[in-house]
């Protein structure tokens, strides 16, 4: 059961940065993409909202939905605490687990929460991140809950899919469906609506990437389950993006980092 545990946790926070966490070797957030960057299909938006996030120590850092492997790894780069909000209590469990097993539980926290509601007092947090989150949240509501628990300064980073052509021809041939949750609301993002509800932030930004390699890496590792290296696919759709962009055909980009700052 303990071999079970480990192995959970070295594949919840990443091979690398556990390494390098319990080797007392430095993890300076987000220095070293190889350490950090989790997400193969959508690495580029994380890179973008990690340095936007950055620096993290000694904040107040909320991870807005998921698994709580960016909570538990923001503490590892030096956040002074860190809040995983879920509707799961399975997935809260599972995080203080990991972070218990870390050392790391004295500063984890889990809340049972949605972020339309988010049950946090105002500016209770300096840094935001949710990886796959805004899209499945009413965004006019989470965006003003977003808005209420940040402190002044704050900065919120989120990795979502756009709303673009591709996703709407995988809508309509069902093969979206291949790839999502059972059960899952997606409301994929446009640039307009969230700038059109991101009020009150000093600062709203989208920046898109990844094109039709994108949506590929997707299908080979949810459908086909087929491992893609994180090194390639940050080589790939660096690439895509710098080309599709010159040629001017933004619209083909489908990911989104949406960057806010209070």
């Amino acid at each position: 059961m303990k071999e079970d545990v480990a192995e959970f946790t070295r594949n919840f926070v990443g091979s690398n940065l556990l390494d390098c966490y319990l080797s007392g070797k430095p993890v300076e957030f987000p220095k070293s993409s190889r350490l950090w960057i989790d997400s193969v299909a959508n690495g580029i938006s994380q890179r973008t909202a990690y340095n936007w996030l950055a620096p993290i120590e000694g904040k107040r850092y909320l991870q807005l939905g998921g698994s709580g492997s960016h909570a538990i790894k923001s503490l590892i780069g030096g956040a002074d605490s860190a809040v995983l909000v879920t509707p799961s209590a399975e997935e809260g469990q599972i995080a203080l687990m990991v972070a218990r097993r870390l050392g790391l539980a004295s500063k984890m926290e889990v809340a049972l929460g949605i972020g339309e509601a988010l049950p946090f007092a105002e500016g209770s947090f300096d840094r935001v991140y949710g990886g796959g989150t805004l899209h499945h949240i009413e965004l006019e509501l989470g965006l003003s809950e977003l808005h209420r628990v940040l402190a002044t300064g704050g900065r919120a980073g989120f990795v979502d899919p756009r709303l673009n052509f591709i996703y709407r021809v995988l809508e309509i041939t069902k093969l979206r469906n291949l790839a999502r949750e059972r059960g899952a609301q997606c409301y994929p993002l446009r640039v307009s609506d969230v700038q059109e509800n991101a009020r009150g932030f000093t600062t709203t930004w989208c920046e898109l990437s990844g094109g039709p390699a994108r949506y590929a890496i997707v299908g080979l590792t949810r459908i086909l389950r087929i491992n893609v290296p994180l090194s390639l696919s940050m080589v790939l759709q660096s690439a895509e993006t710098r080309v599709i962009s010159a040629l001017g055909l933004s619209a083909m980009l489908g990911g989104l980092s949406v960057l806010l700052e209070k």
